[in-house]
């Protein structure tokens, strides 16, 4: 149960980082019209 609870951690943090990279990426984005 320990492994389970692990691997969401694992999950977990591997969404929060893809979401950071996402917005770095749409703010690279914005500043690149103006």
């Amino acid at each position: 149960s320990d492994i389970f609870l692990f691997g969401n951690f694992i999950f977990a943090i591997k969404i929060l980082l893809e979401l950071f990279l996402f917005i770095e990426y749409l703010d690279k984005l914005c500043l690149n019209q103006t």
